[in-house]
C-alpha cells in the first residue's frame, strides 16, 4: 500500500480533532465578531474606526500583540456595558472551545475595565460561574 500525501486541508482536519488543553486563556480574548457586531448595536455605540460588521472583522485580524491590545482595549472592552452581556461572551467561549476541541482550559477573566463602567462583581461572578457551569454540562453530553 503507498502512503497517500495528505493535504494542507487534511492536515487542518486532524490538528482540529486532536483533544487539547489550553492553560492560559482571556475569556474576553474569545469575543467573535458577531458578539461585538451585537453588543455595539444593542448599545447603539460608536467605535472610531467601526461602521458595520467587515469593519470589525478587519480589525479582528491581528498581526501582532499590540493589534490585538488595540483591540482587546479599544474594541472589546468597551462593548460590554452591563453585567448580562457576559452571556454572549460565555457563548462565545463554550463554541471557541467546542470548535477548536479543547477538553480542559483555564480561563481568565480581567474585571477591572468593567468595574470601572460600574458593574458588580458579584453579578459578574455569577454570571461567568452559571456559564463556565453550563459549558461544564454540555461538555458532559458530547
Amino acid at each position: 500500500m503507498r502512503n497517500k500525501k495528505l493535504s494542507s486541508k487534511d492536515y487542518k482536519e486532524i490538528l482540529f480533532s486532536i483533544p487539547k488543553t489550553e492553560i492560559h486563556l482571556h475569556l474576553e480574548g474569545m469575543a467573535s465578531v458577531d458578539t461585538i457586531w451585537s453588543l455595539i448595536q444593542k448599545h447603539k455605540l460608536e467605535i472610531p474606526g467601526i461602521n458595520n460588521r467587515e469593519d470589525i472583522i478587519k480589525r479582528f485580524q491581528v498581526k501582532n500583540l499590540n493589534d490585538f491590545i488595540d483591540l482587546f482595549l479599544n474594541v472589546i472592552q468597551n462593548c460590554y456595558r452591563e453585567e448580562v452581556d457576559l452571556t454572549l461572551q460565555i457563548k462565545d467561549a463554550r463554541e471557541y472551545l467546542k470548535r477548536n476541541n479543547i477538553i480542559y482550559t483555564e480561563v481568565f477573566f480581567a474585571p477591572s475595565k468593567f468595574l470601572m463602567n460600574g458593574f458588580s462583581f458579584d453579578v459578574m461572578m455569577e454570571y461567568l460561574d452559571q456559564g463556565a457551569k453550563k459549558i461544564k454540562r454540555r461538555r458532559n453530553r458530547y
